[in-house]
C-alpha cells in the first residue's frame, strides 16, 4: 500500500481510536505493519503486532490467531515458528487496533513488579511524553525487540510529516462535530 493510501486510512482510525500523538502512531503502524501489507494487518486488522494478553482485561473478547513471527534476541533476528509464536488478537477494524493499543499502553504504564518497580517504564514515559518524538522513543523501549524501531518510525514520520499533519488537521475538523467521537 502506498504511504498516501495507508495514511489516508490510518489517520482517521488513529483519531477515532483516541490514540495519543496520532501522526506518530500512524508512522508506528506503518513500520509495524509493513505499510498495511503484513498478514497480521491485512487480514486481521492488527497494525501494531499487539499480542493477545494472557489475562485479557474486561471487554477484551476478540478472536485470536497464531502466526509465526520474529524477535531480536541478543542482537540477532530469530524466526519463531507457529508453535513458538504468540497469539494475536483479530480486531474488527483499524480504529479498534489503535484504541486497543492505546488501552494497553495505559493499562501497562502503571504495572509494577513485586519489588515495586515499573514493569514497562517506556510505556509510563510515553503516556507522559511532551512530544511525538519522545512518545515514539519511550514506547519503543518496551514495545519491540528491534533496537532500531524508534529510528525507523521517526524516519517514516519525518519523511511524511507534512502529509501526516495535514491529514490529522483535516480529519480533526471532520470528526470534531461528530457525536461520540473524542479526540485525544
Amino acid at each position: 500500500m502506498s504511504p498516501e493510501l495507508f495514511f489516508a486510512r490510518a489517520v482517521p482510525a488513529a483519531l477515532r481510536g483516541g490514540h495519543l500523538w496520532p501522526a506518530y502512531a500512524c508512522a508506528e503502524a506503518a513500520e509495524e505493519s509493513a505499510w498495511g501489507e503484513s498478514k497480521l494487518a491485512k487480514y486481521y486488522n492488527n497494525l501494531f503486532g499487539q499480542k493477545y494478553p494472557e489475562n485479557p482485561p474486561p471487554g477484551f473478547a476478540y478472536p485470536r490467531i497464531k502466526l509465526a513471527t520474529w524477535e531480536v534476541v541478543n542482537g540477532q533476528r530469530q524466526e519463531l515458528v507457529a508453535q513458538q509464536a504468540p497469539y494475536w488478537p483479530v480486531f474488527p477494524g483499524w480504529a479498534v487496533s489503535f484504541s486497543e493499543r492505546m488501552a494497553l499502553l495505559r493499562r501497562l504504564a502503571g504495572a509494577r513488579g513485586q519489588d515495586g518497580s515499573l514493569l514497562f517504564p517506556g510505556y509510563a514515559a510515553a503516556i507522559r511524553a511532551a512530544s511525538g518524538e519522545e512518545f515514539v522513543a519511550s514506547v519503543s523501549r518496551d514495545w519491540s525487540t528491534d533496537p532500531r524501531r524508534a529510528d525507523n518510525v521517526l524516519a517514516i514520520y519525518r519523511q511524511h510529516a507534512n502529509l501526516l499533519e495535514n491529514l490529522v488537521t483535516q480529519q480533526q475538523e471532520i470528526l470534531h462535530g461528530q457525536p461520540g467521537i473524542q479526540l485525544a
